[in-house]
């Protein structure tokens, strides 16, 4: 009896433990669509304790969490394991470096080498559905790239047999595996990427978000399974499992980390190696055949050279301009006709062609009304920069020469005593807004937001170039930075161009160069507008419309460019604001309706209305003001304009009626009705501190997005063309200007005391102060040109006649 009951019970362990083993040996997982429809069922994320995640042990100073899932009642549990880490550079950078794998080898200890990539062509997977991570996030999982990668690992033999492999026996006994990998990108918010055998043994996923206010900086999420080498699988090592390929999540995330650091230390280095290895007359000249887009743009880039095959040019940037208007004038009179008659045909803002027009999620989301132009109000500039001598006592350095140390501090003393010094963030405080007149509360509070998403579409623009690499073909570096390929090097000035594929061409470029002087200083140069007229070459005029105490203003800037006895002039009215991110010093520039705000500003003002600042924000960035532009872009008479948006602006500032009459008064005051209004995105400079032979420098970055297709209507597009493209070079003349100052304050030095206290140093802080006064430098300059115009009228007349 007993002897039956030993056999019953061990055929009952027996029949168990084949089930288990059966249970346990069932591959649940079949390919990527299953695994993420598990992670839909379970809700996996967030990663927190809230969610089912317990936290198991801190490895590698990160936090390592581990959950069990139930994929279904034909499958056992799986238990995954988790770690995640916050990076300080932008999603596009993080998922570059991810999704190739030939970098993995860098960042992953569990694989030496990889070779023999194949990649499959994108699928069209059937859209399963979406799982949410925090807030307003969802994952799509529709039409994912994959690709099939083999891993090649070095066999190794020991003399003493299995005693060997205790130490380094993982790295150096796996066999050869074949990988399939998965990613997807959706939008600008979120990547995921699988990696696993095509026998789900193990996997890794990795996901990647960015964080809501900081679009420089994202999280990195890493999930597996506990499949992770053990030394308990020593037997699935000798017979070469796949599964002891996987890494510690917190191991990846640690190495990922160090390798994206080193990564930029690295390319800050070759980015001064290669401005430092080219000399001046080596350097491409703007190449105009690689980015001018006359007429619309076909999507396609264009070929240019390698920048490996530098070669001598001796013809310059503006004679490339001639020499392409000139070969390509029948092309843009035909072109012009046919975008013509698609402008007559469009009825709305969304502006058609032949074909529809499929718009970037980016330039959605930088949709800004039309412009607008105020000219009731003008007033002075800050006095920051007033009785600078006396404020600046002359100081010598070690040297015997005066330091740009000494005039930024004296800067500073003097916004300091006036009491116009932003907080440490340059934002609008609290207690400003507060302390300004009810009238103009919620306007400033309205134009703080568009400044703040401003700042954000800048910051989020230059971290898409960080990883570019020049020498890859166009395609990939359109892939590789959200659509920037590399333009030329003119003048150790880099220049980026984002194609566009709007019926008026978006004009987008990146130019980004190293100058020779403190960040406060060229801050404060660049803050003052008047100070575009030393580097902007192809600007008429600048104005400033309004300044609020807080710092803001609105500013208008007239572009005149003439050529065959023929002029054209872009208007624009733009809202600028400046930010502080870090160490880094930003000035955003984006068009704005000043017409529609202000006049939503005093009929908020009498009603009462406490939605103004939402209502006015949302009407202010949007694609709107049709009330000031037609189809063919052109401004209508001021006289048009609202006579109750004029009475109230009058009311508010007594001011304005006087100043108006002044204008009219001065010819280059009145407002130009032919001014062709033009949209200015998201644009601004970016300057940052940097370390260059124990020298404080400054590595400038100026993102300039322009739509000035209106001008096509006059059949001159590639005079509109000339207008964005010289705004890259805008840093080479900023260079240029700060250069002779510095020059001109050397010689300074040079002069006794007493012929000092006597005399007027033209240095950079005095120009800074003369700019409230509009007194520049280019006043003459403009005064031959315009002389030079007259006489060559006069010639063109005698010819004709």
């Amino acid at each position: 009896m007993i002897s039956i009951l030993l056999l019953l019970f061990t055929i009952i362990i027996i029949t168990c433990i084949y089930f288990l083993f059966q249970r346990h040996n069932k591959v649940t997982i079949n390919d990527a669509t299953e695994l993420l429809y598990l992670f839909e069922r379970n809700k996996v994320l967030p990663i927190d304790p809230t969610n089912k995640w317990s936290l198991i042990e801190v490895r590698n100073t990160l936090r390592v969490w581990s959950r069990t899932l139930t994929p279904g009642r034909d499958y056992s549990l799986l238990k995954i394991q988790a770690s995640f880490a916050i990076l300080n550079d932008s999603l596009n950078v993080v998922c570059n470096i991810i999704r190739d794998s030939k970098t993995q080898k860098n960042w992953n200890s569990m694989i030496p080498m990889n070779s023999k990539i194949r990649v499959i062509p994108l699928q069209a997977i059937e859209n399963f559905g979406n799982f949410q991570k925090r807030s307003n996030i969802s994952i799509e999982t529709s039409n994912f790239n994959k690709e099939n990668v083999t891993l090649e690992r070095k066999k190794y033999r020991s003399k003493d047999g299995i005693v060997g492999f205790a130490g380094n026996w993982i790295n150096n006994f796996l066999l050869d595996v074949d990988v399939e990998r998965s990613w997807l990108q959706q939008n600008e918010n979120v990547f995921w990427l699988l990696e696993h055998p095509k026998n789900f043994e193990w996997w890794i996923f990795y996901l990647v978000t960015t964080i809501d206010d900081q679009k420089d900086k994202c999280i990195l999420n890493v999930i597996t399974n506990e499949s992770y080498a053990k030394p308990t699988h020593l037997l699935a090592i000798i017979f070469g499992k796949s599964q002891m390929w996987i890494n510690h999540p917190s191991d990846l995330i640690m190495g990922f980390r160090d390798f994206i650091e080193n990564e930029k230390s690295t390319n800050s280095l070759a980015f001064s190696q290669f401005l430092n290895s080219i000399s001046e007359n080596q350097q491409i000249n703007f190449a105009t055949d690689a980015h001018g887009s006359l007429g619309k743009s076909d999507g396609n880039f264009p070929k240019r050279k390698n920048p490996d095959d530098l070669k001598n040019s001796d013809i310059s940037f503006f004679q490339k301009l001639k020499n392409m208007i000139e070969e390509k004038k029948d092309e843009v009179e035909q072109t012009t006709a046919k975008l013509r008659r698609s402008f007559s045909n469009s009825d709305s803002s969304d502006l058609k062609g032949d074909g529809e027009i499929s718009l970037n999620p980016i330039e959605i989301i930088k949709r800004i009304s039309l412009t607008g132009i105020l000219f009731d109000d003008k007033k002075n500039e800050t006095e920051v920069h007033a009785d600078l001598n006396d404020a600046m006592p002359i100081k010598k350095t070690t040297d015997g020469k005066k330091g740009w140390r000494d005039i930024s501090d004296a800067i500073s003393k003097i916004a300091d005593e006036k009491k116009i010094s932003k907080n440490a963030a340059h934002r609008t405080n609290k207690d400003q807004i507060s302390e300004i007149d009810e009238a103009d509360r919620d306007l400033i509070q309205c134009l703080d937001t568009m400044i703040d998403n401003a700042a954000l579409d800048v910051i989020a623009e230059n971290g898409k170039i960080a990883n570019l690499n020049i020498k890859s073909s166009l395609d990939d570096q359109a892939i590789q930075s959200g659509g920037w390929v590399y333009c030329g090097l003119e003048k150790d000035t880099v220049i980026l161009k984002k194609s566009s594929d709007l019926t008026i061409p978006l004009h987008s470029y990146i130019s980004r160069g190293m100058i020779s002087c403190p960040p406060k200083m060229i801050y404060e140069l660049l803050i003052s507008p008047t100070s575009r007229l030393t580097y902007d070459d192809a600007i008429k005029d600048v104005e400033v419309i309004k300044e609020f105490d807080c710092g803001i203003k609105i500013v208008r800037l007239l572009y005149e460019i003439g050529q065959n006895f023929k002029r054209e002039l872009h208007e624009f009215v733009v809202l600028q604001g400046e930010r502080m991110e870090g160490m880094k010093h930003i000035i955003t520039l984006q068009s704005v309706d000043w017409d529609y705000l202000s006049s939503k500003a005093s009929s908020a003002n009498k009603t009462g209305d406490a939605n103004f600042s939402t209502n006015a924000s949302s009407c202010g960035v949007s694609y709107c003001g049709g009330g000031s532009e037609n189809l063919n872009g052109s401004r209508k008479n001021s006289t048009s304009r609202s006579t109750e948006t004029s009475d109230a602006l009058k009311m508010k500032l007594p001011r304005q009626k006087q100043q108006l009459q002044q204008r009219q008064q001065n010819p280059k005051k009145q407002i130009i009705d032919d001014a062709i209004r033009a949209k200015m995105f998201s644009s601004g400079w970016i300057i940052e501190p940097v370390m260059k032979t124990d020298k404080l420098c400054s590595m400038v970055t100026y993102i300039c997005q322009m739509q000035l297709g209106a001008g096509m209507r006059q059949g001159q597009t590639y005079m509109s063309e000339e207008v964005a493209v010289k705004q890259p070079l805008c840093i080479v003349h900023l260079r240029n200007y700060i250069a002779k100052t510095a020059a001109k304050d050397d010689a300074s030095n040079k002069m006794t005391d007493n012929k000092r206290n006597n005399s007027v140093t033209l240095s950079l802080s005095n120009a800074l102060a003369r700019f409230k006064n509009g007194s520049v430098d280019r006043v003459d300059e403009e005064e031959e040109e315009e002389e030079e115009v007259e006489e060559e009228k006069d010639f063109g007349r005698e010819v004709l006649v």
